[in-house]
């Protein structure tokens, strides 16, 4: 409370005797011509930066800054290979605008220079690379990368990970232009020490393979952490060791080697304050039409029949959730033996523990009296993970490109939970084991500037074996109360080989693409009681055997400058196996405008109709246990769906200013699917599979970020709304429309003050309605945080982090407080540390969806009080 009132005092300090002023003017070289994206700050004599601003396309500039009458201030106009330009500025009462044009002069760059004025810039704007000084954004009191991105103007980081600048994920985190880990980008932003950083640049429009990127095809967004000088061609290192009140420990190590031709880095981790260490899953299910439009890999991904549910509570830091004991080792190095060859290599192993107890309440909105049901869940899962990838690289810096990449993954997760379902006991448990083999060859060769041509070969296999065991389960009419094992195994394989071709210039783009996939996916499933195998009709078998062919053509025609119209369509024709009496043939084809409107930004405008099988994990014969109480009957027939899309997109960035603005509407109907006849009672329920009606969903989002500079802070809006509709039935009633509403809306500032306290903040609403069978239920959910950051020196840092959470009546509140403490020229540094602080030991949340409400209450962390040594090497 007391670093409330002191900032409260610093800025009513500050207000009373400072007034407003503004400089405006152009930036312009010797000759009179205007500079675009020049750099110009306004520094107190200590050279501390009090505003900062980027020329305009004209050269124009504003600056807008408190100051007191008689202060001395100083202009300083600094661009890559031009002299600074640097005039003293006196205060006086008037006048309050002030017209000051700033001329720069060149000079003959060299590499020490250009370090000196990078060094000394907030922001650096250069052509799709914007470069963030870390000086500038943070307080050096941070521990890893991802504490550094939380505080950048445009980035965001989820709380499972996910890093994004505006709307649009990252694809991966390069190091000095390197890239170690490929998409496994959480390794390095949860664990690598920020010590090391001398800045971050978000890199637009990227791509990774050169030659398409020179030839416009870019639409990725990439981090790239450039590493201190005094970090590079040395060994280094970062070693924690902290313990704690209940038991807790915490320990991670940071080691490495970054040269030009040889980098090598090691991350090790084990805790059990609540951060779990496996890094998030990267797979996605995409169809062979799509591959292109995404530049993404073909992947198989079995999973298991029965899924673990036991997950951290929504909401929660992880600091603040689940008990747990993870363990995390990784390695990766990369080699350049040339100019033109290179290799990396990335190995990992990570195993998560948690300790899971929870009640839960669950109400079906049937009938006038609603089905319910309590659980009391005492679950402790485990999940091991073991991660080896490879790869070689070839780039001959003209017109040749290939990359080869290997990749194996091993998940062994293990779970057992003893619960009681309305007062009677019930035992399950799970032990799986997935395997992932997957090869990537991709070969791009540019014949002259106007035409590309891009090879794709791909084999990938996944295997998926699982041994599900209850005790105590009864179906009735379907399964008499008994002890049920069902053992599973899945495989799924993808082989293909697709090329496309690239013409463009001036007025035209054209894309013609072709391929051919073998894809298989088998799955078996045998469900048997303690005495002896269930009929055969409980059995749930699937054999997909596929031969894929595709062919794509796409046509982008240039208007005029900033206009531009795309036609696509594609033909698929799959080419089933013996267990299917047909074929299908499958259509795609849209439409996409983009335009540009000047201080408005870039809009797109497009529409897509496209056919496509229904999912291939709802269809299989007979039925499965997806858990302790759920048997699913498969769907008998594959589906093919037409889905008509709508979809609008804007984004505006004016970085000179310090704002962005990025929007998204979508619309996607389909005229079927597979609906469920759901029977439910208070001990279990069967679901049945089966073609029918369609469902629609409506999305929309908008995130504004803008820098106030007289505030020095940087505030950021986000809001989202989703609709879904779709057609289900509960005990034999007749097929309703079951709607879902989903609305939030997120406020939040970071401060860049210069004097030694600085603030985080947040407020966040969330509301979420369902309908079904004219019942209806709501939830809306309030949560409100804080960081307060007090640095009275160099040495100590003081953070106070507040959360507090209105969960639909639940009221959670959450204080965590941590000194950090430096001793000056030394290699160590310390953290005392208390979480959960008020006490808190039960979190209680609840969901709704369909037909479905659902309530819970989880035991959480419990307040500790933990002090950690770090030793820089």
């Amino acid at each position: 409370m007391r670093h409330i009132f002191l900032l409260i005092f610093f800025i009513n300090a500050f207000a009373l005797h400072a007034q407003d002023y503004q400089i405006t003017g152009f930036i312009k070289d010797k000759e009179g011509k205007p500079i675009e994206f020049a750099n110009v700050l306004l520094l107190s004599n200590k050279e501390e930066v009090i505003t900062y601003a980027i020329s305009k396309q004209g050269g124009e500039y504003s600056l807008k800054f408190s100051a007191t009458a008689g202060d001395s201030l100083w202009l300083s106009v600094r661009y890559l290979g031009y002299n600074e330009f640097r005039k003293e500025i006196s205060i006086n009462s008037t006048p309050t605008v002030l017209s000051i044009d700033g001329i720069l002069t060149q000079k003959n760059e060299n590499l020490d220079e250009v370090v000196v004025i990078e060094s000394s810039r907030p922001i650096t704007v250069t052509q799709d690379t914007i470069t963030y000084n870390l000086d500038f954004h943070t307080d050096k009191n941070e521990q890893t990368v991802e504490d550094v991105l939380k505080k950048l103007p445009g980035v965001s980081v989820a709380d499972d990970g996910t890093i994004r600048y505006g709307n649009k994920e990252i694809s991966r985190i390069l190091i000095d232009g390197d890239n170690l880990v490929d998409d496994q980008y959480t390794l390095l932003s949860k664990n690598l020490d920020s010590d090391l950083l001398k800045n971050v640049q978000v890199l637009r429009n990227y791509d990774e393979n050169p030659l398409r990127k020179k030839f416009g095809e870019g639409d990725e967004v990439a981090i790239n952490l450039s590493i201190k000088e005094d970090k590079k061609n040395i060994l280094f290192g970062k070693l924690s060791a902290g313990s704690g009140t209940n038991q807790r420990y915490n320990t991670k190590s940071n080691l490495g080697l970054l040269k030009e031709q040889f980098k090598v880095l090691n991350i090790n981790d084990a805790n059990n304050n609540g951060f779990q260490t496996s890094p998030k899953n990267t797979y996605k299910n995409l169809a062979l039409q799509d591959l292109w439009e995404y530049n993404s890999k073909k992947e198989a991904f079995a999973t298991p029949v029965v899924q673990n549910e036991v997950n951290q509570p929504g909401f929660l830091k992880a600091e603040e959730a689940l008990p747990n004991k993870s363990e995390l080792g990784s390695i990766t190095t990369s080699y350049k033996w040339n100019n033109n060859l290179s290799i990396r290599s990335l190995t990992y192993f990570s195993k998560d523990k948690l300790f899971f107890d929870n009640n839960t309440y669950t109400r079906f909105l049937t009938e006038e009296q609603p089905l319910t049901y309590t659980e009391q869940i005492h679950a402790r899962p485990v999940n091991r993970n073991l991660y080896l990838n490879t790869e070689l690289k070839y780039y001959n810096q003209k017109n040749w490109y290939t990359t080869f990449e290997a990749e194996y993954r091993r998940e062994s997760p293990l779970w057992n939970q003893g619960l009681l379902l309305n007062d009677k006991a019930i035992k399950s448990a799970s032990e799986a084991l997935q395997h992932y083999f997957n090869n990537h060859l991709y070969v791009t060769y540019q014949a002259s500037e106007s035409f590309l041509l891009e090879n794709y070969a791909y084999f990938s296999y996944s295997r998926t074996t699982q041994d599900f065991f209850g005790q105590g389960i009864n179906f009735r009419q379907r399964l008499e109360e008994a002890d049920l094992q069902q053992f599973s195994k899945e495989r799924k394989t993808y082989a293909g080989l697709n090329s496309r071709l690239k013409f463009s210039n001036a007025r035209r783009r054209i894309h013609l693409a072709v391929g051919i996939e073998k894809e298989n996916d088998h799955l078996q499933a045998n469900i048997f009681s303690s005495e002896s195998k269930i009929e055969d009709s409980l059995q749930s078998s699937r054999k997909l055997n596929f031969t894929n062919f595709h062919e794509q053509a796409s046509y982008t025609f240039y208007l005029q400058q900033n206009k531009s119209i795309e036609v696509e369509a594609g033909f698929t024709h799959k080419v089933t196996g013996k267990a299917l009496a047909e074929d299908f043939h499958l259509v795609r084809s849209g439409i996409t405008y983009l335009f540009s409107v000047p201080k408005a930004g870039k809009f797109a405008l497009n529409y897509t109709y496209r056919q496509q099988l229904s999912d291939y994990s709802r269809f299989y014969n007979g039925y499965a246990l997806k858990d302790y109480r759920t048997l699913v009957g498969g769907a008998t027939h594959l589906l093919r769906v037409n889905s008509n899309a709508l979809g609008f997109t804007h984004n505006y960035q004016d970085l000179a200013n310090g704002f962005l603005l990025f929007n998204i509407v979508s619309y996607t109907s389909y005229d079927k699917g597979y609906i469920t006849q759901n029977f439910i009672n208070e001990d279990f329920t069967v679901i049945e599979t089966e073609e029918g009606k369609g469902g629609r969903l409506l999305l929309a989002q908008n995130q504004i970020t803008t820098y106030v500079a007289p505030l020095y802070t940087s505030f950021k809006l986000e809001s989202t709304f989703s609709h879904t509709l779709n057609y289900l039935s509960i005990n034999l009633g007749p097929f309703q429309k079951a709607k879902n509403y989903n609305v939030s809306s997120r406020f939040s500032g970071t401060t860049y003050f210069n004097f030694p306290a600085n603030l985080r903040f947040s407020a966040e609403y969330q509301k979420n309605r369902s309908t079904f069978n004219e019942a209806s239920s709501q939830v809306n959910n309030y949560i409100l945080s804080n960081e307060i950051i007090f640095k009275p020196n160099e040495k100590l840092v003081f953070t106070t982090n507040h959360n507090f959470y209105h969960l639909s009546g639940n009221k959670h509140s959450f204080l965590a407080v941590t000194v950090d403490y430096k001793p000056e020229r030394s290699k160590w540094a310390f953290q005392l540390s208390g979480q959960n602080l008020l006490g808190v030991q039960n979190f209680r949340t609840i969901q709704t969806s369909d037909f479905r409400y659902f309530e819970q209450k989880t035991l959480i962390n419990k307040r500790y009080i933990m002090l950690m040594a770090h030793l820089r090497l």
